[in-house]
Parts: C-alpha cells; sequence; structure tokens
C-alpha cells in the first residue's frame, strides 16, 4: 500500500470512529409509503425491462446499474446510457415523492447505500464526456442540481462539468462567465477555487490561478480539517510547475500526518 493511501485509510477510519453517532437515518425524511422497507428491497431477478410495479419502488435498478457497469468497463457508452438513461428517471421520480427535497446522501442512506447513488451519478456524467455529447452532459448535471437539495453537500463536479462541457463546446465565453460566477457565489468553497484555478491554467492564464490557490491557502494552518487542501495545494503546485510551493505544501501535509500518527486524539480532533 503507498504512503498516501495508507494515510487516507487511517484519516477514515478515525472519521468513522468520530461519526460513529452520526450515522443514524431520520425516519421522518419520508412519507410512510416511501421508507417502507418491504418496498426498499430490490429484486432484480425480475422486471429487466425497467418497468415498475406498483408499490415497489428500486425494482431492477440494482441490476440495469450492473449491466450498465459491464458496458462502461467495455466502453460501450452508447448503450451504458441507454440502460442507465432509465434508472435517472426512477430516481428523480421517487426522489419527488419525499416530503421534503433530499440530499443525494440521504437516498443513499435511505436505500442502505445499495445502489451508490452519489459514486454512479458521476460515471452517467464521465460517459456524455466520452462520447462527447456535452450538450446532454450539461442537461444531466442541471438536472442533477435541481433534483437534490445541496444544503449539506455542495454539486461541485457538476458545476465543474458544466463549465469544461461549455469549454469543449468552444464556447468559451459562456464557460469563462460559468467559472466567474461560480467563484464569486463559493469563494469560500476550496473545490470550487482548485476547479477555477484549473480552470484557468488550461486556459493560459497561469498567474490567475496560481493567484487563486494562494489567496485560498492564506493563513492556513495544516490539521485535521484542513490537511486536505494542503494536499491538493501540493498537487496543484506541482502541476503548476511550482516545486517550491509544491514542496512547502507537502511538507506541512507530513509534519502534520507524523504528530497524527503520533497521538490521533489531539490531532485528529478537528480542533
Amino acid at each position: 500500500m503507498s504512503n498516501q493511501l495508507l494515510q487516507k485509510s487511517i484519516f477514515e477510519a478515525v472519521k468513522r470512529q468520530k461519526d460513529f453517532d452520526k450515522m443514524s437515518f431520520d425516519d421522518d425524511l419520508f412519507d410512510e409509503d416511501f421508507l417502507d422497507d418491504d418496498e426498499w428491497e430490490p429484486d432484480d431477478s425480475e422486471d429487466e425491462d425497467g418497468e415498475k410495479e406498483e408499490g415497489d419502488l428500486w425494482k431492477g435498478v440494482a441490476a440495469a446499474i450492473k449491466t450498465g457497469d459491464g458496458l462502461y468497463e467495455k466502453y460501450e457508452m452508447e448503450r451504458c446510457l441507454e440502460t442507465w438513461y432509465p434508472v435517472w428517471e426512477r430516481i428523480k421520480e421517487n426522489v419527488a415523492e419525499a416530503y421534503r427535497k433530499l440530499e443525494l446522501s440521504d437516498v443513499d442512506e435511505a436505500t442502505e447505500f445499495r445502489y451508490n447513488f452519489e459514486e454512479w451519478l458521476p460515471k452517467v456524467v464521465t460517459a456524455y464526456f466520452c462520447l462527447r455529447r456535452f450538450e446532454d452532459a450539461i442537461e444531466f448535471c442541471r438536472d442533477v442540481k435541481t433534483t437534490f437539495a445541496w444544503e449539506e453537500e455542495r454539486p461541485n463536479e457538476y458545476n465543474r462539468a458544466i463549465g469544461d462541457a461549455l469549454n469543449s463546446l468552444k464556447r468559451v465565453e459562456e464557460s469563462d462567465a460559468w467559472y466567474e460566477d461560480w467563484l464569486r457565489e463559493e469563494p469560500d468553497n476550496f473545490d470550487c477555487v482548485c476547479s477555477c484555478g484549473t480552470y484557468w491554467a488550461g486556459r493560459g492564464q497561469k498567474e490567475k490561478a496560481i493567484a487563486l490557490m494562494e489567496e485560498a491557502m492564506k493563513d492556513l494552518v495544516c490539521n485535521y480539517q484542513t490537511q486536505d487542501k494542503f494536499m491538493q495545494a501540493a498537487t496543484f503546485f506541482r502541476v503548476m510547475e511550482d516545486s517550491e510551493k509544491a514542496e512547502h505544501y507537502q511538507k506541512e501535509y507530513d509534519k502534520f500526518f507524523r504528530n497524527f500518527l503520533k497521538d490521533p486524539i489531539k490531532y485528529g480532533s478537528g480542533e
């Protein structure tokens, strides 16, 4: 196991222990019929054509995702999307039955992570990009953004995909405006800063990209809450061919990690 994978596994283990009491699901999230255990139990032995029987909200979904995954691995993206499209329609239909707008993670928790929608949806975006169906990718990403609440989470990868799709369509003014607006709306969103920095670097505006990252990292101390930012900053400056800054942020991260290994309670407290 590489050092970075080892570090990630240790951090995740500590996080799971810290978040143990937060993992219970709000039983009032859906109305009574929507959260009935029998209705949530998938039956993949039937319903191969995607038809939904009354009272069986997720029947056939797991089989469709699995079939699409096989096509995805074979790079048969058109057939993959044809298989997956009914799944997305089912998700929207079922989510609409909840009494309030849901976070994407709420749906995964409610279905006991049987389908891992949070991991699956970005693969749909990737399939559109592989086929260069950028207009469809934009429409899908906008659809995802409007389907879920995004109050506890942020649709970073879908915002990034929209901007990149606009750029791929040579609609440069629109893509520039998209990233500018996103950064203006969420200046404290570090993933937004990284995405915008990468975009501007790709547009040949390296100084603007570096300035964004430097401003985002200014006065930050590497601790449990910020350690991911230091890793991302090190990678960013490495790509920008600024070895001095990349080494600085890598050293700060390594220093924190060594302290964390010595005293995980103290340095894993998030303070």
